[in-house]
């Protein structure tokens, strides 16, 4: 599963965490990953969603969970290694 949000195409039920993300808002963010994480505790997407806007509000430790939550359930993805080598 590709985790990267930004100018990618996602299967659809990531679209509203898309938008989101390209907002930049933080509360539509967590919204949307949340949503999304109702249905799968381990999903990478909304994971690595969560863990970078953590990374931006100087919270590398939180940031850092997430990831490494990530990794438990799902194969290895490039932008999980390169986010968690970010932190």
């Amino acid at each position: 599963v590709d985790t990267n949000l930004r100018g990618r195409s996602l299967d659809a039920k990531y679209a509203p965490l898309g938008k989101a993300v390209r907002s930049g808002k933080s509360d539509a963010i967590i919204a949307e990953a949340s949503k999304v994480l109702s249905g799968n505790q381990y999903d990478p997407v909304a994971l690595n969603a969560l863990a970078l806007l953590y990374l931006r509000r100087g919270k590398p430790g939180a940031a850092k969970l997430l990831i490494n939550k990530a990794f438990e359930k799902n194969p290895p993805s490039a932008a999980l290694h390169n986010h968690l080598g970010a932190i």
